[in-house]
């Protein structure tokens, strides 16, 4: 099944990033720093959607953060290339930006986002953000500025809202909510509701984490070989990263 007037076996749809979670961006406060993560998943989901065809994944990246709030970063993942039709396999990320307080607790973040895909240039969106966060919540809205967006040609200026809590239980435990929304310019007919529900459990040096991932459509893909999965269905996610 697919979504009336579009054709989901054709389409990058969200054929991009951020890991299994949200990226870990530097924090406002403190030195000039340098990291790297990486991270097995059971199934890659990008904005709800399975970008692995619903199998595991290997994931990494590396990010530097300045004192004053500057960052850049760059990350990567193993993805489906029937799916992502002529990527070689494989998704990256280039990302910069500022971090910067607010007031009243709050912290902002501006931004630019470029997913690359090796191979196939029609999945290559880059996107602009704005968000600002407070405790536990999230808020933030990514605009796409390049021509084609994730698979849809001439769709410049479509958008995503992303809102995230993520709220300390106790010490190295943190429950997970999300719920965002895709729109596409010029094809309405393929906008749609994503959700996230889980946990995470930092022990023995990784972070463990298990989630419900969602989204209010179907997604049917077909291989060349004739299986079939709803790659948007509700289904429980498990991950294992490691921070360096």
């Amino acid at each position: 099944m697919k979504k009336t007037g579009v054709s989901f076996t054709a389409a990058g749809l969200l054929c991009a990033a951020a890991t299994f979670g949200t990226v870990a961006l530097p924090s406002v406060a403190g030195a000039q720093s340098l990291t790297a993560n990486v991270a097995v998943v059971s199934d890659y989901r990008f904005r709800g959607i399975s970008q692995s065809f619903r199998r595991p994944a290997l994931q990494g990246g590396v990010d530097w953060a300045h004192g004053s709030g500057f960052y850049l970063g760059t990350w990567a993942s193993t993805v489906d290339d029937d799916f992502l039709t002529d990527t070689d396999g494989v998704e990256m990320n280039f990302y910069g930006g500022y971090k910067f307080p607010i007031g009243a607790g709050f912290t902002g973040d501006v931004g630019v986002l470029r997913y690359f895909y090796p191979g196939e240039s029609l999945w290559n969106t880059t996107e602009i953000y704005i968000g600002a966060s407070w405790e536990f919540l999230s808020l933030k809205y990514s605009h796409s500025v390049s021509d084609d967006t994730f698979g849809f040609t001439d769709s410049r200026n479509s958008g995503y809202l992303d809102l995230t809590a993520i709220y300390p239980i106790s010490e190295g435990f943190n429950l997970i909510a999300h719920v965002g929304h895709q729109r596409f310019e010029n094809y309405n007919e393929a906008d749609y509701t994503d959700y996230r529900l889980g946990v995470t459990y930092d022990w023995s040096g990784f972070t463990w984490g298990a989630s419900v991932y969602g989204t209010d459509e179907d997604f049917t893909f077909t291989k060349p070989n004739g299986k079939t999965r709803d790659l948007g269905n509700a289904t429980v996610v498990v991950s294992v990263s490691k921070t360096f």
